[in-house]
């Protein structure tokens, strides 16, 4: 870095152009852009929160299995078994289903690494040498065996601790209070809501980023535009009169195909964008480093192309075929250069230059704006457009606006380019909508990603209240029974089961929204056009997971309005 910086300086006094800027060392890993880095812990995070979700319901399972086996664990203490050999051994249950559990997961893993590398956007290029090695392998083996003893140890030390004479004169099921369970349980169930909340509010901030993304004002029509690369080989094509004549001839071919409206030339279509850089100068005017912009993007484009886009000319004039290599250096700007450098006076004739040593460029037009580069940022917004006859490059995209479904053209469009160079390679053929759905790749994938995180934890939360309130349906059956008995109608005994799930889970939305609110703060960065703390999507977030806690608890409170009192007065 210290050798660079030497080298920086003088650069920067060879060549006044390249005042500001400086030469950084940046390793591979740091490379990784923001977005990654942001995107990868909380992928990581969401994991983790799935992963706890699942053992608070091992939890209460064991729990309620443990329950069961109370008169089974009393006659083994009775036989001469200590409290430490039942811990063992219900550790060693547990250990074995989290192992089995895990391995399938190893399957599962397997299986998902070629989906994940199929759905993978064309900017993630790690995912290319994603593998489930022996390292992953080892880690997440040993992350079940940990997990299934941290969450098997709670159960197991309950389930062994035992009233010895009590337990063998009464039966397994009333031997336990509801007490201490009951709140162990209910704990357990607001921390799986609880974290599901926080899963779901994650995904719906994307979700609702992502839609907005998707509805950024263009600044331009896209509909039924097809693009397609030309690279002109220069043993074949060794000049610039050559180049234009190629391009001059296909764009009269293309023009009478049936279908077509239009076409045009453009060295890059939107989103995608070309830079200039230098020491931006006006005319007549003084400008201070903090004025002068780092870089414009700039592109090179044909006569028709402002036409064909749909973007609207505000001032002076589109190119036309006089702006060639004759004529003098010519430029169109778009609505905010034009607002930044001259908000009070028409830009239709300024001039100004990006290169000291260099002619002064004319603007000859003021066109709106167009939305380039990253659709979550502004970065690219001062746009500078040059005429392409003017400087003709070899390689350039033909933007084409069909009448009809785009992809029809492709065959004619093809043969057209084979019919003037059959030994020309056609690339990059696809539609406007398609490069723009291309550029949204990275937020589709991670939106997906933690959506599936999120469905898989409110689907386990689901699971978890069900069996909670099926085992407290269990467990209370004597109770409806009498209750029932008493005169109590089917609807107050749905009220009283619904009652108590929809509490804990109302209590794990409330502190689900207050954990949402401090950690979605955390993936700012992965958002456009939302808050991190939207109210609108934690209501529906929050709406939503008390829907599915309704459904989870009415199937068992149904299940406990059917109990025959009769049968439930003799259930013990």
């Amino acid at each position: 870095q210290a050798e660079l910086d030497v080298l920086s300086a003088q650069l920067e006094k060879e060549n006044p152009k390249f005042k500001g800027w400086r030469g950084v060392v940046v390793t591979p890993q740091e490379n990784i852009s923001s977005s990654v880095n942001t995107a990868l812990p909380i992928f990581f995070a969401a994991a983790g929160f799935v992963l706890l979700i699942a053992c608070a319901n091992i939890a209460n399972l064991l729990m309620a299995r443990n329950n069961g086996r109370a008169k089974e664990m009393a006659i083994r203490q009775a036989l001469g078994a200590g409290r430490f050999r039942l811990i063992r051994q219900l550790l060693s249950e547990s250990l074995l289903l989290a192992l089995a559990g895990g391995g399938l997961g190893v399957l599962l893993a397997l299986w998902s690494i070629d989906l994940i590398r199929n759905m993978r956007p064309d900017t993630i290029l790690q995912l290319d040498y994603l593998e489930f090695n022996r390292e992953a392998l080892i880690f997440n083996l040993a992350l079940a065996a940990l997990t299934s003893l941290l969450f098997g140890l709670g159960p197991a030390l309950q389930a062994s601790r035992i009233d010895l004479n009590q337990t063998l004169k009464q039966g397994a099921k009333s031997i336990f209070t509801f007490g201490r369970q009951r709140f162990v349980r209910g704990a357990l169930v607001v921390c799986q809501v609880t974290l599901a909340l926080v899963l779901l509010a994650g995904a719906g901030l994307l979700i609702r980023s992502f839609v907005e993304l998707q509805n950024v004002e263009r600044g331009f029509d896209s509909d039924n535009l097809l693009t397609m690369l030309i690279d002109l080989p220069e043993s074949r094509y060794p000049n610039s009169a050559s180049q234009e004549r190629f391009f001059d001839d296909l764009l009269a071919r293309i023009k009478e195909m049936p279908g077509v409206e239009g076409a045009a030339i453009a060295s890059e279509v939107p989103p995608d964008t070309g830079l200039m850089m230098g020491q931006f100068e006006i005319e007549g005017r003084t400008l201070g480093d903090g004025e002068r912009p780092e870089f414009f993007a700039g592109s090179y484009f044909g006569t028709d192309y402002f036409r064909l886009m749909g973007i609207p000319v505000l001032e002076g004039r589109a190119f036309t075929d006089q702006d060639d290599a004759q004529s003098p250096n010519v430029v169109i700007i778009n609505e905010k250069v034009a607002r930044r450098f001259w908000p009070d006076e028409s830009a239709v004739g300024k001039h100004f230059r990006l290169d000291p040593k260099s002619e002064w460029t004319t603007v000859i037009g003021v066109v709106g704006d167009v939305k380039v580069g990253p659709l979550e940022n502004d970065r690219f917004s001062l746009q500078t457009y040059y005429p392409f006859k003017r400087t003709p490059i070899p390689a350039v995209h033909i933007v084409v606006r069909s009448k009809l479904d785009p992809a029809r053209l492709i065959p004619n469009l093809k043969a057209s380019v084979w019919s003037l160079d059959r030994d020309l390679p056609v690339k990059g053929m696809e539609t406007v909508e398609e490069k723009f759905a291309a550029s949204l790749s990275r937020q589709r994938f991670n939106t997906l990603l933690l959506i599936v995180f999120a469905c898989v934890a409110m689907l386990l939360s689901a699971v978890g209240i069900y069996g909670v309130m099926s085992y407290t349906v269990a467990q209370r059956t004597r109770e409806i029974g009498i209750r029932m008995a008493l005169g109590a109608q089917h609807t107050a005994v749905l009220k009283l089961i619904v009652k108590q799930g929809m509490t804990l889970a109302l209590v794990g939305v409330a502190i689900g929204l207050l954990a949402a609110f401090a950690l979605t703060r955390l993936m700012e960065s992965l958002l456009f056009g939302v808050s991190a703390t939207d109210p609108s999507t934690f209501a529906a977030i929050a709406l939503l997971l008390i829907v599915v806690a309704m459904a989870a608890c009415y199937v068992p409170a149904r299940r406990a309005t059917k109990v025959d009192p009769m049968v439930a007065l003799r259930y013990e």
